[in-house]
């Protein structure tokens, strides 16, 4: 291994040095990443070495991921939407991405840039995925061809028949009881 990569990593760890790494390991995953160890700072390096730990499912290391990156996703998708349920539910989706699985996709991190900016463009990513409509939320009209599945139901025609007359006495309470409001 170069020795400018062998610096780097051992700054890298001095960066992290509550994380318990195996260095080995450590070292075969930023060599396998790096391709110009004289163009990696280390910023960078010590990027490569959360991504590293995340991956080894480092609990310090998740503690780490969590405080310093899953914190910055409502600044980061802030633009795309305000609401923090929102964010909260791109958070969770990155956590899922990035975290879950075997190898996690957080092993993909080569360390070309820093993490914070791999992980923006991911929180974006996610996020405009989530406005995005789904197939599944697609609406069911008539004349597809899952509509007949329940439209011809009928046991749903039988509640349908028993029950209609009992739910339109309960809406016609709910609404009276509503009372009139001005607009």
């Amino acid at each position: 291994m170069p020795r400018a990569l062998t610096a780097l990593i051992r700054a890298a760890r001095a960066a992290w040095p509550e994380l318990a790494l195996d260095e080995s390991a450590l070292t075969t995953f930023v060599e396998q990443r790096v391709e110009e160890p004289a163009a990696l700072s280390e910023g960078r390096a010590a990027g490569l070495v959360v991504a590293f730990a995340c991956s080894a499912a480092d609990p310090l290391a998740l503690e780490v991921f969590e405080q310093r990156y899953t914190a910055r996703v409502p600044d980061w998708v802030r633009r795309i939407d305000r609401n923090p349920a929102f964010a909260a539910e791109v958070q969770q989706i990155l956590r899922e991405r990035l975290l879950a699985g075997s190898p996690p996709k957080i092993a993909e991190f080569r360390g070309s840039g820093s993490l914070e900016g791999w992980l923006r463009v991911s929180a974006t990513r996610a996020a405009l995925d989530l406005l995005r409509p789904s197939k599944r939320e697609q609406p069911i009209d008539e004349s597809s061809e899952l509509a007949g599945e329940w439209l011809d139901d009928p046991e749903l025609e039988y509640l349908k028949a028993r029950y209609r007359d009992d739910f339109k006495q309960a809406l016609s309470e709910a609404l009276e009881a509503l009372g009139d409001r001005e607009p």
